[in-house]
Order: C-alpha cells, then sequence, then structure tokens
C-alpha cells in the first residue's frame, strides 16, 4: 500500500471517466478496474449587466438585469461603489446562475446623487473569476421649478388674449 498520484493534461472541460487498476509489488493486477469520474472545468464564468447601460441616470428602485453564469457556479456578487474601491454589497453569495434575468433590486432611494459604479463578480468552484461593471448616475433629488424657470415664447397663446 502507498499512496501515488498522476498529472494528465489535455483534457478539455466536460466530465471523463478513468479506469484504475492496482498492481501489486507482486505484478499481482486487480481482475475489475475501479471507474471513477473526473470534471474538468477549465471554462470561465459569465459576468454580464445588461440593464441599466452606461450613463444612464437612474432612481429609486433599480433591477439589475443581467447574466452570471457557470456549469460549477460557486457564487455571484453584485456591488455598488463611489470611487472604484470601496464596495458596497447589493447582493452577495448568490449560489446560482442567471441567465438573462434580474440580478438584483438595487434600492437607491436614500443615496446621494451623483455617479457609481455596479459591478458584478462571478465565481467558479474552479476558483476562476469573471468580473464586469457599469457607470450609472443616480438622480433621487426632488426637481423643484419656479415660476422663474419658465418661459412662454408667445405672450398671446391662445385666440382673442391681447
Amino acid at each position: 500500500a502507498g499512496a501515488w498520484s498522476y498529472t494528465w493534461t489535455g483534457y478539455d472541460s466536460g466530465t471523463h471517466e478513468l479506469w484504475l487498476r492496482a498492481t501489486d509489488a507482486l505484478d499481482n493486477m486487480m481482475l475489475t478496474p475501479t471507474v471513477a469520474m473526473a470534471t474538468v472545468d477549465l471554462d470561465a464564468p459569465e459576468a454580464n449587466i445588461t440593464s441599466p447601460v452606461a450613463n444612464e441616470t437612474l432612481t429609486g428602485l433599480v433591477p439589475v438585469q443581467g447574466t452570471a453564469l457557470d456549469p460549477h457556479i460557486a457564487r455571484y456578487n453584485l456591488y455598488w461603489s463611489e470611487d472604484g474601491i470601496e464596495m458596497m454589497p447589493i447582493v452577495e453569495d448568490q449560489r446560482f446562475s442567471v441567465v438573462g434575468g434580474t440580478l438584483a433590486i438595487w434600492d437607491t432611494r436614500a443615496m446621494e446623487d451623483g455617479e457609481y459604479l455596479l459591478v458584478l463578480e462571478v465565481n467558479d468552484t474552479s476558483g476562476r473569476t469573471a468580473r464586469t461593471n457599469v457607470t450609472v448616475f443616480l438622480l433621487n433629488s426632488a426637481v423643484v421649478i419656479s415660476p422663474a424657470d419658465l418661459f412662454m415664447s408667445n405672450p398671446f397663446p391662445f385666440k382673442g388674449d391681447n
């Protein structure tokens, strides 16, 4: 009895069947091989935000649409950031794929107006990561229009007004 290992290369992503047969020091071989299944994952996950689009102005509750996909997904996280460095979670550790659907609902109602970065990060069980981001603008403050902001191009807009 002893430990051994074998490194194999050149296989594509997918499930592969391995036949294992042991031989001892006296050349006695197992009559029936042991069959093992091995999954090779060479593909990176897919991360895509389809809505909102770049430079879109948003307000209130914002559905974030897109794709977080991998056959062996570990998780996806969706963040917002004001500076591109400090990431604030919208949702974390979502352990399922989403294809062309709602990734999260982003509640921006208490946030200040300005430029923000949305970041989607998808991790698979092989340790691969895909990231994508989109820059958006928030406009949650109330718009106030005063009479001084109005301009009438025709001081007599209705027939008979003169």
